[in-house]
């Protein structure tokens, strides 16, 4: 009995490869996002913390110079919260990168899964049918048998 033989073995076993691949670059960037939030939303509560002390500051009637210091300080924190949120939004867009190419490679992928299973299927139909037709012949042969011997006898 032949073996059944999908021509694009091969060709599947690369997309498996970089399915693998692309799913450990989606979890690198899914890192690198969650890092960047994180840096994020610290920078926020140093600014929130910030702020606080600067109202503190300005009720307690401190030397003008000092609110001037803080809020200059203040100012600096908002500019690395905005460059932290750009590089949020910049992980963000990679992170929906690298997700739509996993898919994308994923469809490829399984669209040959498919195409393979149905050949396979395709082989055990056939495979059946030869198989029948095998068991069909010894049945005719039997018969031609049975027949030949009542005629010689």
């Amino acid at each position: 009995m032949k073996r059944f033989k999908f021509t694009l073995d091969k060709v599947l076993e690369v997309r498996r490869i970089k399915e693998k691949e692309k799913q450990r670059h989606l979890a690198e960037a899914l890192r690198i996002l969650e890092n960047e939030t994180k840096k994020f939303e610290q920078l926020n509560k140093q600014k929130e913390n910030s702020w606080l002390i600067l109202e503190t500051l300005i009720k307690t009637n401190v030397d003008p110079a000092i609110i001037t210091m803080a809020y200059k300080g203040l100012d600096g924190q908002q500019t690395l919260t905005q460059l932290q949120d750009e590089k949020v939004t910049e992980a963000e867009n990679k992170f929906n990168l690298k997700r739509q190419e996993l898919i994308d490679i994923q469809r490829k992928k399984k669209i040959l899964e498919k195409l393979r299973e149905k050949q396979y299927k395709d082989f055990l139909n056939e495979m059946e049918k030869v198989e029948q037709k095998f068991i069909d012949e010894i049945a005719v042969i039997k018969t031609g048998r049975k027949f030949l011997n009542k005629d010689l006898l």
